[in-house]
């Protein structure tokens, strides 16, 4: 009996253990391919992509890879644990090195299982002829989880460029497709100096997107990075308290877009980081332009509250003249031109003022 008793207390804690053991496996979060476009290899290679709370068994993961037409061997090599974190939830990036075959061109699906909690997630890398990087955002807001692949934002309505082209003075269209709904859209360019400016417009949807170049002998160059189109967040001035200033006194804008606000869902760490584009106040005169920046992160700056919460009121108390920096005549004795507000890349209307020390 005393057997029995004994066998049933260890059949008991090996069950509670082995719950203890499962309920440990937490939900893991894809972040993003650390390039989303492959170019063709002919032996076997990796395929890396970042995540967070990724059981670091390897035996409990399945993986699967698929171009919709035949499958493809594939495993994980190896899961490593990045230096790269938020502390907005205490987490840490991982990379986690996928096996790959030789691959041709296509479009391909990695499939991502966890076999204890049946979790799935899904998602979708290119393979092609030619891939390049070097796009330069007109905005130097960037997202990135780790520095080794960089992510900056883009946004409608602006000029952005690729610098480093040899074949620039070849180029005869510019594309964007949309990687959800893959809609292709061709967009405006212009090669300046070898350099290809080209502008995505307003009728291009907020999203992620594919960005590729094709030449006039007809080969497709494709970016190596997806990338992030933001919308349109023009601010606007639609008045200012007065229009001459003295040392100690409070100009105030009133409008609207003071501060751009970056969309939820749409940045692969939503919820953990606080990406924020910058504010300026900018003074402007016939020779110089003077940017005040009025904070961008809440909790670290003080110049942050310069601006209200609806993002529809600026505030700048105009210094001393022994603490100002924006002057126009040579004697530093008082500033002449026009203020108007940059958020992010856009710029609001000028308004005439002055300011006397």
């Amino acid at each position: 009996m005393k057997t029995l008793y004994t066998l049933l207390i260890g059949l008991v804690l090996l069950s509670c253990s082995k719950k203890s053991e499962d309920e440990t496996v937490k939900i893991f979060r894809f972040l993003e391919f650390e390039n989303d476009v492959l170019l063709p290899n002919i032996n076997e290679s990796e395929l890396t992509f970042l995540a967070i709370d990724f059981d670091k068994k390897i035996e409990d993961w399945e993986i699967k890879l698929s171009n919709g037409k035949e499958d493809f061997p594939t495993g994980i090599n190896r899961i490593e644990t990045t230096m790269y974190g938020w502390t907005n939830g205490d987490k840490i990036a991982q990379r986690i090195y996928l096996r790959i075959p030789k691959l041709e061109y296509g479009d391909y699906t990695v499939s991502i299982k966890n076999k204890k909690t049946n979790q799935i997630y899904t998602d979708v890398f290119l393979v092609r002829n030619k891939v390049f990087r070097g796009l330069k955002s007109v905005d130097s807001t960037t997202y990135s989880i780790i520095y080794d692949t960089p992510d900056y934002l883009y946004f409608q309505n602006t000029t952005n460029s690729i610098t480093n082209d040899p074949y620039s003075n070849t180029v005869k269209q510019v594309f964007l497709e949309n990687k959800t709904t893959m809609v292709s859209y061709s967009i405006n360019f212009q090669v300046i100096n070898n350099t290809i400016a080209f502008t995505i417009p307003k009728t291009i949807p907020q999203g992620i997107y594919y960005f590729s170049i094709k030449y006039t002998n007809g080969i497709a160059n494709y970016h190596e990075k997806d990338i992030v189109i933001l919308e349109q967040q023009l601010p606007q001035i639609n008045s200012i308290n007065k229009s001459v200033f003295n040392s100690g006194e409070e100009l105030k804008l009133e409008g609207i877009n003071f501060r751009y606000k970056i969309a939820t869902g749409i940045l692969p760490f939503d919820g953990l980081s606080n990406v924020q584009t910058g504010t300026y106040l900018v003074f402007k005169d016939i020779k110089n332009e003077y940017n005040l920046s009025c904070g961008i992160y809440e909790n670290n700056n003080q110049d942050y509250n310069d601006i209200s919460s609806s993002e529809t009121k600026l505030l700048y108390k105009i210094p001393p003249l022994s603490k100002a920096s924006i002057f126009t005549d040579a004697n530093k004795t008082y500033f002449d031109g026009e203020v108007y507000v940059k958020s992010g890349p856009y710029k609001s209307n000028p308004i005439k003022v002055k300011v006397v020390y």
